[in-house]
């Protein structure tokens, strides 16, 4: 199973090491294997680009974005006052949120999902007069980060790069208004529900989340359910099932045949 090929088309943000290690293990795999699952067709779309020769061989799986109802967030903040941003890698692009923090209300903070080793490299980028509207959060659990998102007024990711976008997904199931980059991965993932810069610039994020905001939300989903961990589950059956009905096909002419020069 494929998540991203970032090691191959956002090679700047993984260190040498990690991409010689992926760009071996990856092909050795990708090569032996009998079935490859990508969780998005944008990663279907670039495993065909980079490694032609697994295009027999390639299917799309996603994620569930259903979530279970949890208790309210207990951050110490007021619901609807804040955005969230995912910002536990550098593609993220928390730097486009925070840069654009000038043109944002004034009554709307920002909460940056962060690490330990990121949260100090963000904070630099904070705009002068307003480090004390962004909150750093790390190490949520499931349950945690679900509150926090139900009581969002907004959910951005303006990532340079995804390989699906699961928040984005979710976020939208919960009814939660939804900021996105024109990455093809979160557009997939929003499926026409979330607001789309136009462009990585804090100009645009701004007035993506202006208008998403803006939009009357309801509670859950605009248009249709959201795919569920229970259908995803009985998806991902039904490829392993169709893989080792074919590989059975493929192996018993060899193995009638073999019999066959045995007894010969």
């Amino acid at each position: 199973m494929i998540h991203d090929l970032r090691h191959r088309v956002w090679p700047a943000f993984d260190g040498t090491a990690i991409r010689t290690y992926r760009n071996f293990t990856y092909a050795r795999a990708i090569a032996s294997a009998s079935l490859v699952i990508a969780v998005s067709e944008r990663t279907r779309h670039d495993l065909l680009a980079h490694y032609p020769n697994c295009s027999r061989k390639v299917v799309v799986w996603q994620e569930g974005a259903d979530v279970a109802a949890g208790p309210q967030a207990s951050f110490m903040l007021p619901p609807k006052t804040y955005v969230v941003v995912p910002g536990h890698a550098r593609h993220k692009g928390v730097e486009i949120a925070l840069r654009a923090l000038p043109l944002v209300q004034e009554d709307l903070n920002f909460v940056v999902l962060s690490t330990s080793s990121l949260t100090s490299e963000w904070s630099h980028i904070i705009p002068d007069g307003y480090q004390g509207r962004v909150t750093f959060l790390e190490h949520l659990n499931d349950t945690q980060y679900v509150a926090l998102v139900r009581s969002a007024r907004a959910l951005a990711m303006p990532s340079h790069f995804e390989g699906y976008g699961l928040p984005v997904a979710e976020a939208i199931a919960m009814g939660v208004p939804t900021v996105i980059s024109p990455d093809p991965a979160l557009l997939e993932a929003g499926s026409g529900r979330a607001s789309q810069m136009h462009a990585w610039t804090p100009q645009a994020f701004a007035s993506s989340l202006q208008d998403a905001i803006g939009v009357n939300y309801p509670i859950g989903v605009r248009n249709e359910d959201p795919r569920t961990w229970k259908q995803a589950s009985a998806a991902l059956r039904s490829i392993f099932s169709e893989c080792r009905r074919k590989s059975t096909e493929t192996r018993v002419p060899e193995e009638d045949a073999l019999q066959t020069g045995n007894s010969s």
